[in-house]
């Protein structure tokens, strides 16, 4: 992210937690906070996602430009909220934003490397492609990826808890992520609930998958797990089938 003026500054890492099927972490630079969920699968095929929440503060007073950065072929826009960048080889990116009304563009640049060919270090120059969007004084802005093979439909995507939260689902499974709150976060389906700290709840078939990073509480389909303490909790269980 870069803002229109001010001094560089490092980001400060918060809080870091990584579980079985959920990493997070938050971190700040001055009015800026940034919090990213990385949602995960055992399973060197499992499905993964990536969830980004940015946030300025009410001191902020100029805006800032929000770039993602790839390599690909293309980037398209196939709706509000929502864009595909199109990959070289196999795999496409589904990016879905909130709010859905955010402006999305995009832009190219290059960056310089060194790679190593036949035995000498030679210079490249690779072409990128960025998302782009504005993130305004005292708002917030998600963006969630997900990474597809080519020939996988792109999955159905609800956004919950002022995007701090996203439902996934596909024909085979379900997943639900939710940052930490001080409120309870409900899913647009109303199978999920959060409080508390940042978690990931995967349903395969009758498994449910849970990683909780802390303090806080997930039910999904009628279980529930609770965490009273700062540790991580990973659980796997069996319910009903649908």
């Amino acid at each position: 992210m870069q803002p229109q003026a001010g001094p560089p500054s490092v980001m400060t890492v918060q809080q870091f937690r990584s579980g079985k099927r959920l990493d997070c972490i938050v971190g700040t630079r001055e009015n800026w906070q940034r919090e990213i969920a990385f949602i995960k699968d055992p399973e060197p095929n499992g499905a993964v996602g990536f969830l980004l929440h940015e946030q300025f503060n009410n001191s902020q007073t100029r805006p800032a430009t929000w770039r993602l950065w790839r390599t690909g072929e293309r980037i398209e826009f196939p709706g509000p909220g929502r864009a595909v960048l199109i990959g070289q080889e196999d795999v496409d990116l589904e990016l879905y934003f909130w709010p859905a009304d955010a402006e999305l563009t995009a832009m190219t640049g290059e960056a310089a490397g060194m790679v190593r060919r036949n035995g000498r270090e030679e210079r490249q120059t690779t072409t990128l492609l960025a998302l782009q969007t504005t993130l305004k004084s005292g708002s917030a802005v998600s963006a969630f990826l997900w990474p597809r093979r080519k020939q996988d439909a792109a999955p159905d995507v609800a956004w919950f808890g002022s995007g701090r939260g996203i439902q996934v689902t596909s024909p085979t499974a379900a997943s639900y992520l939710s940052l930490a709150g001080t409120t309870p976060q409900i899913s647009p389906d109303q199978q999920a609930r959060f409080t508390g700290s940042a978690a990931a709840a995967q349903r395969q078939g009758n498994l449910l998958h849970i990683t909780l990073t802390g303090a806080g509480s997930v039910s999904v389909s009628g279980h529930t797990t609770q965490n009273n303490s700062g540790d991580v909790v990973d659980e796997s269980v069996s319910v009903p089938q649908k």
